[in-house]
């Protein structure tokens, strides 16, 4: 203390003798508490301002975006310009405002002119014949079948109907099961008649445009598939 009141003496020594320039200890005293209390007020104003400040981010890439966490804070993406598309690459993909130009998607082509897929059948319908368009693959017909072929009418005359019926008599010996087809009279054969059906042979028998064509392969002489 005896230094600070040297200070002040020296202070009032060198003032000249005018009671109210004088300087006393007590006064200067009181302004440094006045000012140390005003510098602690604003060290709370700053770290309360300071809590609303995001961290820089240590050992930043250089050209890497910045990031946000969960807190706000500023941290390194990990991204840059390279990992982005220029925008002279996206010419014609995005308006002047920046929003997608939908008018460059793809639209879908129309398949209203496409057909479907061929579905398969393994029986015969029960009744109203065998529809356009689907293969009913009976697969080999038991020794004592007999069954009745007959169209359905087709529901879509600007398509090609296809009737298709493949089968099998390998377990017949020394004769065929006994096969009724009931076909429309504008149906022709083009063998003329319709096929004798004969045991173990395999039939794919096919109905277009009024013309009915059948293809019959003896089993015998059909190659084995062997496996690889």
């Amino acid at each position: 203390m005896g230094n600070f009141d040297n200070i002040i003496q020296e202070i009032n020594t060198n003032i000249p003798d005018n009671n109210e320039q004088l300087i006393t200890a007590e006064k200067i005293r009181s302004t440094l508490i006045d000012f140390v209390n005003e510098v602690d007020s604003n060290e709370d104003g700053i770290e309360t301002s300071l809590q609303g400040k995001t961290d820089k981010v240590i050992n930043a890439t250089n050209g890497n975006f910045a990031s946000l966490d969960e807190d706000g804070n500023l941290v390194d993406s990990g991204l840059n310009s390279d990992n982005f598309v220029q925008k002279s690459e996206t010419v014609g993909l995005l308006k002047n405002d920046g929003t997608v130009d939908t008018s460059t998607y793809l639209t879908q082509e129309d398949i209203s002119g496409k057909a479907d897929k061929t579905p398969i059948e393994t029986s015969l319908p029960l009744s109203g014949g065998i529809l356009p368009n689907v293969v009913y693959m009976l697969g080999t017909l038991a020794n004592d079948a007999s069954i009745l072929i007959s169209l359905a009418t087709p529901t879509d005359n600007t398509i090609a109907n296809v009737y298709t019926v493949t089968f099998d008599t390998s377990g017949f010996e020394d004769h065929g099961p006994s096969i009724i087809w009931v076909l429309p009279h504008t149906i022709y054969w083009a063998d003329g008649d319709a096929p004798s059906i004969e045991p173990v042979t395999c039939y794919e028998i096919s109905i277009m445009n009024n013309i009915a064509v059948c293809v019959m392969t003896e089993k015998t002489h059909i190659l084995p598939i062997i496996e690889p």
